[in-house]
């Protein structure tokens, strides 16, 4: 079976209460899981640097703007047999500064301390790397 590879980059968002910004998706995932909760992020462009695909989603999917230095903790291999797909998802640890304004792509955005982050249906990558915290 012949796969596409897709490279990915992720942002969790921690404000200064410690808590982490997630987004509820307005499309289910292609997995079939169904709507779920997520973090900003998306594929990278051909030629495109990490930290500028990171601001880049993070901007178009939130109106926020990265501040520092993000952290990378974590790089998941995901395998989408049913669509064909190999995703390369790069996960970083952000903060970022101005106000909230959701994209398209999702309908609606919570900060949530970890605990709360982990009560929400998010997928099993997601879950993972917020288990690792």
């Amino acid at each position: 079976m012949t796969m596409d590879l897709q490279v990915g980059v992720k942002a969790l968002i921690r404000d200064n209460d410690g808590r982490f910004l997630l987004l509820h998706r307005t499309e289910p995932l292609l997995d079939g899981s169904g709507m779920r909760w997520d973090i900003p992020g998306g594929k990278i462009n051909a030629n495109e640097r990490l930290p500028d695909a990171l601001q880049r989603e993070v901007l178009k999917e939130t109106g926020l703007a990265l501040e520092g230095e993000p952290v990378l903790v974590a790089a998941q291999d995901i395998f989408i047999m049913g669509a064909g797909q190999h995703v390369v998802r790069l996960t970083y640890v952000a903060r970022a500064k101005g106000f909230v304004r959701l994209g398209d792509e999702h309908q609606e955005y919570r900060w949530l301390k970890r605990e709360g982050a982990l009560g929400l249906p998010v997928d099993d990558y997601l879950r993972a790397v917020l288990e690792s915290l």
